[in-house]
């Protein structure tokens, strides 16, 4: 203890000395308080970091960067992966069957070398029953007994891979049938009248080609309505959900067409938008007209 009452860590190295042929001790005290703190505080630190890296809500593992020898895994990976402590312990990650892709591990530490981190690598991980998974890889260098390590959280995002492959499927799906459809077929910005979507029979049966279609607004082709009418009757689309309608447009080339057209309100990425889909009915409505006139000659 010092005056104050403070305790202090020290080392002593004492001997027997003779002075005047009597005997002392030598003794050299050593304070080594701060030392000890700071081992202390590291074995606290550790301590943290300990159950940290055990208790995860992701699997983690840390590995020696020159050879992915896996030093310690947490009991997240074990169970996600189907994986025993003493399986994985001591091998490395290639060797253990963790990694489904060795090139994706090298692709990986080129650039954890170059940046000393990287974040959301996509690779696949393997499961001790060799079911393949997507996972997301994130992971910073760190020092253990001077010697360079990986400390490596892994997310598994089978599900979401999973999930997203199917939108796009769903999409592509939906995408080839707007584009085979032998109607028209619009998405319309009700703030814009601008059209966001729109198919090539659309586009076609109005005489334009799809890049030329991009600068049209539905005012630019409407005949019968002026821009205050349609956002009327966007407004009526609006508060019923859908509707039905015959109408007329202007084709490039001047002439007229004669459209059924059937809307409704849809919400896409968070917008909302009106589809539109346009049954050209020219020629039907002029046959009709025909055979009204010759009837009523024969009349």
């Amino acid at each position: 203890l010092d005056r104050s009452g403070y305790p202090h860590f020290v080392a002593i190295t004492a001997k027997i000395v003779s002075l005047d042929d009597r005997k002392y001790v030598l003794s050299f005290v050593l304070d080594k308080t701060e030392e000890k703190n700071t081992e202390l505080t590291l074995q606290k630190l550790r301590t943290r970091f300990s159950t940290a890296f055990q208790y995860a809500p992701v699997a983690a593992c840390i590995t020696r960067l020159r050879d992915g020898l896996l030093v310690e895994v947490n009991e997240k990976l074990l169970a996600e992966y189907e994986w025993s402590r003493e399986t994985l312990i001591g091998r490395t990650t290639v060797d253990a069957g963790l990694w489904g892709s060795v090139e994706d591990r090298e692709r990986m530490i080129a650039v954890l070398r170059e940046r000393g981190s990287v974040s959301d690598f996509d690779s696949i991980g393997i499961s001790s029953t060799g079911k393949r998974y997507h996972i997301s890889l994130s992971a910073r260098v760190i020092e253990l007994e001077n010697e360079p390590h990986l400390l490596v959280y892994i997310v598994n995002i089978t599900d979401r891979e999973q999930a997203r492959a199917e939108l796009a499927a769903r999409e592509e799906l939906f995408r080839m049938i707007v584009t085979k459809a032998a109607d028209g077929i619009f998405l319309i910005d009700p703030e814009t009248l601008a059209f966001v979507e729109y198919n090539e029979a659309g586009c076609r049966s109005l005489g334009y080609s799809h890049e030329e279609f991009a600068s049209i607004r539905l005012a630019d082709i409407q005949a019968e309505m002026d821009e205050a009418e349609i956002r009327s009757r966007m407004q009526r689309i609006f508060d019923a959900g859908n509707a039905t309608f015959e109408t007329r447009h202007h084709r490039k080339d001047g002439s007229v067409q004669i459209a059924h057209v059937a809307a409704s309100v849809v919400h896409v990425s968070g917008k909302t938008l009106v589809a539109s889909v346009v049954n050209d009915i020219t020629a039907d409505r002029k046959s009709r007209e025909l055979i009204e006139s010759h009837n009523r000659i024969l009349e």
